[in-house]
């Protein structure tokens, strides 16, 4: 199995390189610029800039950016969450240098023209619609607003449409160039160049000086339980039961990861779609969710069910977390656990945009890249006694908090 490689550069960027004998190569750019680094007058400005980032550079218009890599055959994209934001690329191997040259272009030579801002706040706006369309989607963020309150960190990353239209050149320019900057950037490589060559590209590409001033997170701060029921113009009744979980740096995060997959995973055998859904047929969609941040983590457990079942649903919930907290699992049960949980993880591991996304979040987060020898290693060490203490400690169903979105009458 190939092992990643490291560099750090003179201006502080780092690479993270994984090589991979396919045709395909992935590059990505990781910046240390989420959701969470903005004011609450900046509310979804760092998810705007994902946006317009693509709207022209000192050197290339909109269309000669976009067209620069699937002139080739090759993939542009970009997301944003709370702790960062990522613009990616896979193309041809034999594209590598046209690939970096243009990340590196986006990451540092937008212009961000403003008739090009003005026309992506319409896009920005409709995207919004097409969430507040989804109830399934929205849930997950109404409920970590309620769980992180007024702060950065629980705040929606798409913004409001108030503060999408309020948003100017001038605050997208500011934003950049306060958190764009070398040192807060990963890039991240998978594919077959060599690594001495993606290292000179990238010397070639991404040499800018450009130093960050010093700004601190707001610290995430985690309500207290709540039990909220909203109604909605919908169908069927959505519903979030959740509360704060171990962080990226948490000695429990592994027995927190074998736990959520256990769970709630994508495997039909897992513990919430059995009971919910095949024997006893209450929901079409069950599942459980982990997500670790720098300093605290999210759990969530979601339904969609009839109005009339939800509250059979959180019983045999209720049913099934009293059964982890009250016992440890069996041996069996506990290597099957492991097994499972590490074969999803290869499969997972097989496709080189994931790995490239997983080893560029890793560093720039981390500082460190786990290999996946390693990762084995942590969940084989996992004991049923540190599971079942992981489990008192964050699945206490009379501790976790709950959401429930209902139909109007």
């Amino acid at each position: 199995m190939s092992h990643t490689r490291q560099h750090t550069f003179s201006n502080g960027l780092r690479l993270v390189y994984l090589p991979w004998d396919t045709p395909v190569s992935h590059a990505g750019v990781f910046i240390a610029a989420g959701s969470r680094h903005e004011t609450p007058a900046e509310q979804g400005l760092a998810h705007f800039i994902e946006h317009v980032l693509f709207k022209g550079t000192k050197k290339r218009s909109s269309s000669e950016v976009l067209n620069r890599l699937e002139a080739v055959g090759g993939e542009l994209n970009a997301y944003t969450s709370r702790e960062e934001t990522a613009v990616y690329a896979s193309f041809l191997a034999e594209h590598s240098s046209r690939a970096l040259e243009l990340l590196s272009d986006i990451v540092f030579n937008a212009t961000f023209p403003e008739k090009e801002l003005e026309k992506e706040k319409e896009v920005v706006l409709d995207e919004i619609d097409s969430y507040l369309d989804t109830p399934s989607e929205q849930i997950f963020d109404d409920f970590e607003e309620f769980l992180f309150p007024n702060q950065p960190f629980g705040a929606n990353i798409l913004g409001t449409p108030e503060k999408v239209c309020s948003f100017t050149q001038r605050h997208v320019i500011q934003f950049v160039r306060k958190y764009y900057a070398p040192e807060r950037m990963v890039v991240s490589y998978v594919g077959k160049t060599s690594f001495d060559a993606v290292k000179k590209q990238i010397e070639r590409f991404f040499t800018q000086q450009i130093e960050s001033p010093v700004s601190a997170v707001v610290p995430a701060t985690h309500s207290e339980k709540f039990e909220i029921k909203i109604k909605k113009p919908i169908h069927q009744s959505h519903c979030i039961m959740g509360g704060v979980a171990p962080s990226i740096y948490s000695d429990e995060r592994t027995a927190m990861l074998l736990l959520n997959n256990h769970l709630g995973g994508p495997a039909m055998s897992s513990v919430f779609n059995m009971a919910l859904r095949e024997r006893n047929g209450l929901t079409y969609n069950n599942e459980s969710h982990y997500s670790a941040y720098n300093d605290t983590g999210i759990f969530q457990i979601y339904i969609g069910t009839e109005p009339k079942n939800i509250g059979k649903c959180l019983k045999i919930i209720k049913k099934e977390l009293d059964k982890i907290t009250a016992t440890p699992y069996p041996t069996a049960t506990l290597k099957r656990m492991k097994q499972q949980y590490c074969g999803q993880i290869a499969i997972s591991s097989d496709s080189g945009l994931n790995q490239m996304i997983n080893i560029g979040k890793s560093l720039l987060h981390t500082e460190r890249v786990l290999e996946l020898e390693e990762l084995f290693r942590k969940i084989e060490a996992v004991t049923a006694d540190q599971l079942l203490e992981t489990a008192r400690k964050y699945l206490n169903f009379n501790k976790l908090s709950t959401l429930i979105f209902i139909p109007e009458k």
